[in-house]
């Protein structure tokens, strides 16, 4: 995930160097100034809250997946689990932080 992340930046950068198009730099000032307006700390709390409440497996399947980007079948090894349970806590876990992020999304939208 971080990967593909990763190369679309590039993939963008290269394309507005090619347009001609400067993007102006960010100074740390601005960047906390951005952080304040989206309510990222306030997001950051929430997903923190919510993680505490996952039980240790789905929370550690998750890690594996999402920010290690392990591939379902290594985040099964390292859980000595199946795939399928592997996946199927990563899916909940997912439902669960975005019903907390948003509770006002139907459980079949969240994914």
């Amino acid at each position: 995930m971080l990967a593909r992340y990763q190369r679309d930046g590039q993939i963008e950068r290269r394309a507005l160097r090619r347009l001609g198009v400067e993007v102006p730099a960010l100074d740390c000032d601005d960047v906390l100034r951005i952080i304040e307006l989206a309510g990222l700390s306030e997001l950051r709390g929430a997903v923190a809250r919510e993680l505490q409440t996952l039980p240790t497996g789905h929370r550690d399947a998750l890690r594996l997946r999402v920010v290690d980007e392990l591939a379902y079948a290594d985040v099964a090894r390292r859980l000595n689990v199946s795939e399928p349970t592997a996946r199927a806590r990563v899916s909940r876990a997912l439902r669960a932080l975005g019903r907390a992020l948003d509770p006002t999304t139907p459980y079949e939208e969240i994914a």
